[in-house]
């Protein structure tokens, strides 16, 4: 009888094992249906809590409410925010030779430059907004780099510098920015004080660590949306999450962006 219950109880825990390493296969290979629903995406409106303007952003993402600032990411080279009211609005990832115009019923007070880092004050009417556009120069002839798997520590750092001493214009990171503790953290610091602005893809190994999901919620924090595209000198750059299985392919919000994209 004991060997027969051994055999069993073998079985048994290699079974439980086998299961435990498809599961997380499964888990890191970011499999969204049916285990889990598309995730939420980045905010691209919001309103200040106390200064009460508006903003409404194309090609920028919200970071958050910073005193009397809202505070933004671009995620493209030329991104635009519309508004209205006295505005107070700071945004990140601007290239430094980007230059800001103003379309629409309003006055630009001034422009603060520190780095990739932008903030603007002004007032708008409350009838009509004003768009804020930022526009680079070199957008008929410019050089980026294209970089993937980095993780979030040293090899991101040095790839980000590698960059500018090339004389690139931006950097493509191409997603697995997270493979060690401590990397969500350190990636968006490493991004914060990049020379160049960067323009990031998202990795299988960027939507979950294990069983810990919170890797979407960093990566959408502070690095970007999971899906974009921007179009710079007659060249459509394309950003798509394939990170997880999506059924019907079309489905979710990476199946909007393919369908809104013009005919190529």
């Amino acid at each position: 009888m004991s060997k027969p219950s051994s055999r069993r109880q073998f079985l048994g825990a290699l079974t439980l094992v086998g299961a435990g390493v498809g599961i997380n296969a499964l888990a890191m290979r970011g499999l969204r249906v049916p285990l889990m629903a598309e995730p939420r995406h980045v905010k691209h409106e919001a309103r200040h809590p106390e200064g009460d303007f508006p903003v409404f952003a194309e090609g920028a993402f919200l970071i958050g409410t910073e005193g009397p600032s809202l505070s933004w990411r671009a995620f493209t080279p030329e991104p635009a925010l519309r508004t209205q009211g006295v505005f107070h609005i700071t945004i990140d990832n601007i290239h430094p030779l980007a230059i800001l115009r103003g379309d629409g019923a309003g006055q630009i007070h001034d422009e603060s430059i520190d780095g990739l880092k932008r903030t603007v004050r002004g007032e708008a009417t409350s009838d009509r907004a004003l768009t804020l556009r930022w526009e680079v120069p070199f957008a008929d002839s410019y050089r980026f780099a294209a970089i993937g798997d980095t993780g979030g520590g040293r090899e991101l750092e040095w790839s980000l510098q590698r960059t500018h001493q090339l004389g690139a214009q931006f950097l493509l990171l191409l997603g697995d920015i997270y493979y060690q503790p401590g990397d969500d953290l350190s990636v968006i610091h490493h991004l914060a004080n990049s020379p160049v602005p960067v323009y990031s893809a998202f990795g299988n190994h960027d939507i979950v660590r294990g069983f810990d999901r919170n890797l979407l919620h960093w990566f959408e924090r502070g690095v970007g949306p999971r899906n974009s595209t921007f179009r710079l000198g007659g060249i459509q750059f394309i950003n798509l999450d394939t990170a997880a299985d999506i059924i019907p392919w079309s489905a979710g919000m990476r199946g909007a962006l393919l369908r809104q994209l013009p005919a190529l």
